[in-house]
């Protein structure tokens, strides 16, 4: 799968790394301020036929604790993510306008801020049924009453990365009521030794 720390808790490592090297990242930073990083990744075996790798971390620095804190949870984000190739989201920077609400998408050609007013202060539930009209069945994280939140297979809110205040960070903060991960026409997760089989019961 190439070239990816070697840990028993990879998917940690994906997202504690960049943060310290983000460059506008700061130890003194404000959890809410625009200085803050949010880095989120899926696990090293994602996108694979490996069983039970499903997660997705979420890590920044938390309005509770003031330290660097990670929250995960299960859902569809992470398979679609490692389908794009991608091992990393890193959402840097604050809107400049207050109070707004915005979608990231991100697709097989790149990413894409869109504004989603209409999707402010709506639950949920309710937010991926929209979402799903317009994009597809498509992976949704979400920013909820219950704070972070990742769509599953049956498109319902049922995945949650509630702690050390993320959902703050990632709506309060970056202005972000949604992601929006599209795996149509990815790459798919490259295999570093084809010759290794692919059956996890092999």
């Amino acid at each position: 799968m190439g070239d990816l720390p070697g840990q028993p808790r990879a998917r940690q490592a994906l997202t504690a790394r960049p943060i310290p090297v983000a460059a506008t990242s700061s130890p003194t930073c404000l959890p809410l301020g625009p200085l803050n990083t949010l880095v989120i990744a899926p696990g090293i075996v994602s996108g694979t036929a490996a069983p039970t790798p499903g997660r997705t971390s979420f890590e920044a620095k938390s309005p509770l604790t003031g330290g660097i804190k990670e929250a995960n949870a299960g859902g569809l984000s992470w398979q679609q993510i490692a389908s794009l190739g991608i091992k990393a989201i890193v959402v840097e920077g604050q809107p400049t306008v207050t109070d707004a609400c915005y979608l990231l998408r991100v697709t097989k050609d790149g990413a894409e801020i869109l504004p989603a007013d209409d999707l402010a202060g709506m639950g949920m539930y309710e937010a991926y049924r929209v979402l799903w009209a317009r994009h597809g069945n498509v992976a949704v994280v979400g920013v909820g009453p219950a704070g972070v939140c990742v769509n599953d297979k049956e498109n319902t809110a049922g995945r949650y990365a509630g702690r050390g205040g993320l959902g703050a960070v990632t709506w309060g903060a970056k202005g972000l009521k949604a992601i929006v991960i599209d795996e149509t026409g990815g790459p798919g997760v490259w295999w570093n030794d084809l010759r290794k089989p692919r059956n996890p019961e092999q």
